[in-house]
């Protein structure tokens, strides 16, 4: 049994059984800003640090609201951690708003997807998975493995939420070429998980 397991069931039980929220606010606060963050860019909207602020605070509310209700219907038999399931009910929360405030239409999104567009959907909810499912500790001796530029790549797109064309802006390189060695990264991320998993 992993200890984020163990984490995601005492953060249940603290909101759902004694309506104390702070260690749910203090492990997705800042993780919430990043994911919304992510749904605006994929679907091209016009945002600011304000409009993120205020779908973060209706989205807390959302979630705590009729004795933690979306956090009662969670279950972690599916096989999902607790950080995938928020994922979730926080994208189609997002898609809700911006429909409810007429900022998203067919015409949204682009007909031919950008490298970016296609990576949103090919890889964050792999990785999401990984995320979930492994030791934080184990994530990180895996990337302590990585070059440093390497190590940078993973935790500038997965963990601080920035795009690529940001990261290959910080990185003077190609957004292709940043997009390639991601993947990469990705695939050896997840050899390393797997054989860690299996000692």
């Amino acid at each position: 049994m992993s200890n984020i397991k163990d984490n995601d069931r005492q953060i249940l039980y603290e909101c759902i059984n004694l309506k104390v929220y702070d260690s749910l606010v203090q492990v997705y606060w800042k993780r919430l800003f990043h994911i919304i963050r992510k749904i605006l860019v994929y679907y091209r909207v016009d945002y600011d640090y304000d409009v993120i602020e205020e779908i973060r605070s209706l989205f807390m509310i959302e979630i705590l609201k009729n004795d933690c209700k979306k956090l009662q219907q969670y279950d972690e038999k599916k096989g999902q951690g607790l950080r995938l399931w928020i994922i979730m009910i926080c994208r189609q929360y997002v898609l809700n708003y911006l429909r409810d405030k007429k900022l998203l239409s067919i015409t949204t999104r682009k007909n031919i997807k950008s490298i970016e567009e296609e990576d949103y959907i090919e890889t964050q909810n792999l990785f999401d998975e990984y995320s979930v499912k492994e030791d934080e500790f184990i994530i990180n001796k895996c990337l302590s493995t990585f070059k440093a530029e390497d190590q940078l790549i993973i935790k500038l797109f997965y963990y601080d939420g920035y795009t690529l064309n940001e990261i290959a802006s910080m990185l003077n390189k190609n957004i292709v070429t940043v997009n390639t060695k991601k993947f990469r990264l990705l695939r050896k991320l997840k050899k390393c998980l797997r054989s860690l998993r299996a000692l």
